[in-house]
């Protein structure tokens, strides 16, 4: 046995554990892509759910059926809004890796929010006459306004 193919005990030691820092940071280069692109789809899922959501398909809507999509449709807004609180609480927007696809989950979570907002409102009488009422006198009001300056 030569000299030139022996390596001592602390050799071995540090080449173990660089091997071993190595497949650590694989294993989680690995875990952040598959989080930024499962992000990246669901934030897509959410944005799609919205473009589908627009006014005149609401409108469309029986009230049982209004009722029963604003449930599915909470349920859906309180998982995206925990998944966003997650990410705030352990602060991985501050990497760049994150910040594209958590500002887009974050938009269309908001989006979401916005459409539920609108589903509840509109199911509410009072404030759908009050809003038939401001539009009435919006519509008369600028009637009026254009007959003055004929």
């Amino acid at each position: 046995m030569t000299t030139s193919g022996t390596i001592t005990f602390d050799q071995m030691e540090r080449c173990a554990d660089h091997t071993f820092a190595l497949a650590l940071f694989a294993k989680h280069a690995s875990i952040a892509t598959r989080v930024v692109m499962l992000m990246t789809l669901i934030a897509w899922a959410a944005k799609a759910l919205v473009r589908t959501l627009s006014a005149e398909r609401l409108e469309s809507l029986t009230q049982e059926q209004a009722i029963e999509l604003t449930k599915r449709l909470q349920e859906t807004h309180d998982l995206l809004l925990n998944l966003c609180q997650s990410v705030e609480r352990v602060r991985l927007y501050e990497r760049s890796f994150f910040a594209g696809p958590i500002r887009r989950l974050q938009e269309s979570t908001e989006d979401l929010g916005d459409v539920i907002e609108d589903l509840i409102l509109s199911e509410n009488e009072q404030f759908r006459k009050l809003m038939a009422g401001c539009s009435d006198s919006l519509f008369q009001g600028a009637a009026a306004g254009s007959r003055a300056g004929m």
